[in-house]
């Protein structure tokens, strides 16, 4: 969950002693959703949708992305597009595989994601020492917006001048997103973009680019908070 196993596919060999590293990595978290799934001997498909029911996320879901035809499935789902750097807009033609929704095939909207946040953050959905946990950073990774900022179990935590921030951005084909939770101004900045400047090799200076207009808007937010 903080991204130091080193894992990076079954079969494969570590890329590092665990524990001793940052490196993030999509196939860990759906290794979890595996684990998951053996332990509970349900889906994850049933698990997080009666997460999103309690939750009362009437609009998320994780969907059998191999089964739908998106448009016809789900008509109120925006498609996907990528732009490269030639300036060139294209539809995404990419899909998810249903097993990668662990890591980012899940569908869900502004309005759900704030009731995320609320339950996470300020409710009494977890006791406070797992909440803690969560927010506690335990490993550090390199970030376009400090240098470097702390993470802790699938979040990212920073308190720059004093402005404390747990977030977290999401990058796929066709799709952005940044999610962040101010606890201590009860205010939460949700982005979902459906337009990606699109790279293949995700170095730094790639993600500032991409995450720009995002980062632009969290500049504002930040500002709005110092008097």
């Amino acid at each position: 969950l903080n991204h130091t196993s080193g894992f990076e596919a079954i079969g494969e060999p570590l890329k590092f002693e665990p524990g001793t590293q940052f490196s993030y990595s999509n196939e860990a978290y759906d290794l979890v959703g595996n684990i998951l799934e053996k332990v509970t001997g349900r889906t994850y498909k049933a698990l997080v949708e009666e997460l999103f029911e309690t939750l009362e996320m009437n609009d998320s879901f994780s969907p059998e992305w191999e089964k739908i035809d998106t448009t016809s499935s789900y008509p109120h789902l925006l498609e996907g597009y990528v732009e490269h750097e030639t300036g060139d807009i294209l539809l995404n033609q990419e899909r998810r595989k249903t097993i990668s929704n662990p890591s980012g095939g899940l569908v869900s909207t502004v309005h759900d994601l704030l009731k995320w946040n609320v339950a996470l953050h300020g409710g009494n959905f977890l006791t406070q020492n797992i909440y803690q946990q969560i927010i506690t950073p335990s490993s550090q990774q390199e970030h376009r917006w400090t240098g470097k900022i702390g993470y802790g179990y699938g979040v990212q935590i920073d308190n720059t001048n004093e402005i404390l921030e747990i977030s977290h951005g999401g990058v796929i084909s066709g799709y952005l997103a940044t999610l962040i939770c101010y606890p201590h101004n009860k205010m939460s900045l949700i982005i979902l973009e459906n337009k990606v400047l699109w790279t293949d090799k995700w170095e730094m200076e790639d993600k500032s680019k991409t995450f720009h207009p995002h980062d632009q808007i969290r500049d504002v937010v930040r500002k709005s908070f110092v008097h």
